[in-house]
């Protein structure tokens, strides 16, 4: 990312994650146009700016996010909360074949990413079977590298769920394009024998426009009966809770297929992780709250 950003022209600084206000500092010093990061991390840097009075005196127009599935309502919470036209942008890579870069969304045509096929020959394949499955349908990403030297990569299965969009995009590429991803095939969550990904939880979330950017979701094991928690903020303290909470019962049980227990927090009632990917799921085997630090 960091060369590729020089190669182009563009002045680029490491500022590596956490110390909010200190990266704050950074982008209204420095003018920065644009960011890099986990869409959770620019989420709080947003929050923050929002919080200290700064969100207007920053000219940055456009995220570049990645390393952590995120869905087109947290997209549209990132986008509220930084104003001023600002875009959030979906990056693919994965550390074995060669980080951020693999495939990205164009401003021109959010909603898929265009993989990079003169480097990258992608395939989607049965999670199962290991078969190749007709373009356009969903399933397990598996890449192989076509100029990396000393470490290609042959078939190498990623285990992140897409699927090849035969479409040309609407910006004029012509590189193979993929959706945007669904989930891990080694993130499904089986609860009482449903298979569940937790970015259909974060859509049902962050789809509705009562509920902020903050989410996690709890797999309650102490009873043998395994129950499924969602704990979440309201976007505004005023919001009635008890509505939103029958609206998000009803949705997530037409969206998974499995009865879900929502918690709602006041705005800010939620922790934030300032470093390394947002973590979403939670196990609890005991009473100790598993988000309490």
């Amino acid at each position: 990312m960091h060369y590729g950003g020089e190669a182009l022209g563009a002045t680029v600084v490491p500022a590596s994650g956490g110390n909010t206000d200190f990266q704050l500092q950074l982008l209204e010093d420095l003018g920065a146009d644009a960011i890099c990061s986990t869409p959770s991390f620019v989420m709080l840097l947003g929050e923050r700016a929002v919080d200290q009075g700064l969100r207007d005196r920053l000219s940055v127009r456009v995220g570049v996010l990645g390393a952590e599935p995120w869905s087109e309502g947290m997209r549209a919470k990132i986008e509220g909360i930084w104003g001023k036209g600002f875009s959030a942008l979906d990056i693919y890579g994965l550390s074995e074949v060669m980080g951020p870069g693999v495939a990205q969304e164009s401003p021109e045509a959010v909603g898929a990413l265009s993989v990079f096929d003169d480097h990258f020959y992608p395939e989607i394949v049965d999670p199962s079977s290991g078969e190749r499955v007709p373009d356009g349908e969903f399933g397990e990403l598996v890449l192989t590298t076509l100029t990396k030297e000393a470490q290609p990569v042959l078939r190498y299965r990623t285990k992140d769920i897409t699927r090849i969009i035969p479409e040309p995009g609407s910006d004029g590429r012509t590189f193979t394009r993929i959706a945007r991803l669904t989930g891990r095939a080694d993130d499904m969550l089986i609860i009482r024998g449903v298979n569940v990904y937790p970015r259909e939880i974060e859509t049902v979330l962050l789809d509705d426009p009562d509920v902020g950017g903050q989410y996690a979701i709890i797999i309650d094991r102490r009873e043998a009966m395994v129950e499924l928690r969602v704990r979440a903020e309201l976007s505004d303290q005023d919001t009635e809770g008890s509505t939103v909470i029958s609206r998000l019962n009803k949705q997530l049980l037409q969206r998974i297929r499995v009865r879900v227990t929502v918690e709602l927090l006041p705005p800010g009632g939620m922790p934030r992780q300032e470093t390394g990917k947002a973590k979403r799921v939670y196990e609890q085997t005991d009473d100790h709250d598993p988000l309490d630090s």
